[in-house]
């Protein structure tokens, strides 16, 4: 064993900035500095030249090496304690040539054992080259060790122990080991797996290990299951995994696809990896999603791995790489296609999936509302109605597939109704009056063209779901009064309980109206086409608006100014609800 140490990594992370500086310093100075020295000759009066320079820069070197060696086995001991702002622990070995020497000597004696066995081809070879790999991990957390004896081994012959141990242990096609045989791997495979993990970790590998690892998928998911690897190991090998033809259950075969069960798994571990990849990719979200993996994959409790996964991964980090991973995944889900048989919706009916991906959208709303709003506009909204990047970019029928392959299960449909509630609510819209100042009228008009840009989203999104009557009607209902439900109150400035009461009162009445109307047409008994029940909706807001300035004194409106709200509502709601009209029939 080495020495007993403790390292402020923060402190020790500095210091190794300041000596890269002093070395790029010594750099600089040395060759001018030799170059007169040669020129000047015997003439040269400035001492002993530039030997301490050598020496100096020399001492920089080795210290910053060892330092980094110390932070890098420290920091990947289990049994190391914080002491104030130390990491206290004893290395496994006395210095990093020492690390390096075991490791060389380790990797010899492995490739010897391993010899024998391809030559002999017994169950006792084998039991001693399995005894040797675990035997190789003892120093498995030093790098210098590590990539010593991984540099013995080479890549060929490492992911050939890999190969020879699932021969003797695995039955079958290898889609991944199932979990008791990872678990039998844990004593021998691990330290191989752990070996390459610190290693690559302080970039100690080349490219050829990369090569050769990405063409055995059983082994890569095996190694993200046995240890926690580099984020560009990850990256890879999640990348490779999602696009084998081996991912996703295949019915014709008995065999479980545990590749992307450890992927996924490993995710959930790790979900900034999953959240790169999703940002990173555009692809990856439509692979991830798709029902042959996350629907048919024959594995239990995959699904809510994987939504736990997606949970993570997109509740935190980096605010720009967050929304670029959902803007990829939106697309995927709400792409052409999606809602029909075989598509992206399927891998979302009832799936605790979208009970999260509800709660992620929540604060993207405006920005798919303004989409809306937009669109509805025909393109005369000003540039300040426009989405924020990316949402900007994204196809109104995308956003509107989206939502409805997230409608697809009942709970993520009373999120996205709860969230969308909240969300108008704060928008204030009747802090600002529709018929004030031009300052108040531009804000007025941009926030209800958001909150009529979510209705309209809603709307659309609801055509893509399969409910009763009584379930759209509530819906559409809710949706259609949601845009000036929490205007009325401050517009009009509702503040005693009475009168508050009264506003409420009056909404539940309007959401009546419309229930009865839409009850009406969906039974056959009344004569309306699909447009003039969507008018007739429009008309009854309308009305329920003007109702409420007149009963709380209000300025009095003109024609122009009943004819401009009701161009508004109209412009936002109609083409949604002619759309989902004219899917329920009359």
């Amino acid at each position: 064993m080495g020495e007993f140490v403790g390292i402020d990594p923060s402190g020790a992370g500095m210091l190794i900035k300041h000596l890269e500086r002093a070395k790029a310093a010594l750099g600089r100075t040395r060759p001018p500095l030799e170059s007169a020295i040669t020129e000047a000759g015997a003439d040269w009066a400035g001492g002993a030249g530039t030997a301490a320079m050598h020496r100096t820069w020399a001492f920089f070197d080795d210290s910053q090496r060892d330092l980094k060696w110390r932070i890098a086995t420290i920091t990947r001991m289990e049994d190391t304690r914080l002491d104030g702002r130390f990491l206290t622990g004893t290395l496994p070995f006395a210095s990093r040539a020492e690390a390096a020497e075991k490791g060389r000597s380790a990797g010899a004696v492995l490739l010897a054992i391993l010899a024998v066995h391809l030559a002999e081809g017994s169950p006792e070879s084998w039991r001693r080259v399995e005894a040797a790999m675990t035997a190789a991990g003892q120093g498995a957390i030093d790098p210098a060790y590590a990539q010593a004896l991984l540099t013995a081994l080479g890549p060929k012959t490492y992911s050939l122990l890999f190969s020879q141990w699932m021969d003797v242990n695995v039955n079958g096609p290898r889609r991944g080991l199932s979990p008791e045989e990872l678990e039998r791997a844990r004593a021998s495979l691990g330290p191989l797996a752990e070996l390459y993990a610190t290693a690559d970790t302080d970039g100690r590998l080349g490219g050829d290990w990369d090569d050769e690892l990405l063409k055995h998928p059983a082994m890569l998911s095996a190694m993200l299951a046995l240890g926690k690897q580099s984020p560009k190991f990850h990256d890879r090998a999640g990348r490779e995994l999602l696009r084998l033809g081996t991912a996703g259950h295949q019915p014709s075969s008995p065999h479980l696809d545990w590749n992307s069960y450890w992927l996924v798994k490993a995710f959930d571990a790790d979900p900034d990896a999953l959240r790169r990849l999703l940002a990173g990719d555009k692809e990856a979200a439509s692979l991830l999603l798709r029902p042959g993996l996350v629907k048919l994959n024959g594995m239990p409790g995959f699904e809510d791995v994987l939504a736990s996964a997606l949970d993570k991964a997109l509740g935190r980090g980096d605010e720009g790489e967050r929304t670029r991973a959902l803007f990829n995944v939106v697309n995927a889900l709400g792409a052409e296609g999606a809602d029909e048989v075989g598509g992206h919706f399927d891998s979302l009916k009832n799936s605790p999936i979208n009970e999260v991906l509800a709660r992620k959208v929540v604060p993207y709303l405006g920005e798919l509302g303004l989409g809306h709003a937009k669109e509805t506009a025909e393109g005369a909204l000003p540039g300040q109605f426009a989405p924020a990047p990316p949402w900007n970019g994204l196809k109104v029928d995308v956003g509107s597939r989206f939502i409805g392959a997230v409608m697809q299960d009942p709970a993520a449909v009373k999120i996205l109704q709860a969230e969308s509630q909240k969300y108008v609510q704060g928008l204030d819209i009747g802090k600002f009056h529709p018929f004030g100042d031009e300052a108040e009228r531009h804000e007025y008009t941009v926030r209800s063209a958001k909150a009529g840009g979510l209705a309209s989203l809603l709307l659309s999104g609801s055509t893509h779901v399969e409910w009763n009557d009584d379930q759209t009607n509530e819906f559409i209902a809710e949706v259609l009064t949601m845009p000036v439900g929490y205007a009325i109150n401050k517009w009009w400035n509702i503040r005693a309980p009475v009168v508050a009461t009264g506003r409420d009162q009056g909404v539940d009445q309007a959401k009546g109206d419309i229930s009865d109307l839409l009850q009406d047409y969906m039974d056959g008994k009344t004569p309306l086409t699909a447009k003039e029940v969507a008018d007739a909706l429009i008309d009854k807001q309308h009305a329920w608006t003007l109702r409420a300035l007149e009963q709380h004194d209000q300025m009095a409106l003109s024609a122009s100014d009943k004819f401009r709200l009701r161009l508004e509502t109209s412009g936002h709601l109609h083409a949604a609800l002619l759309k989902i009209l004219e899917k329920r029939g009359g």
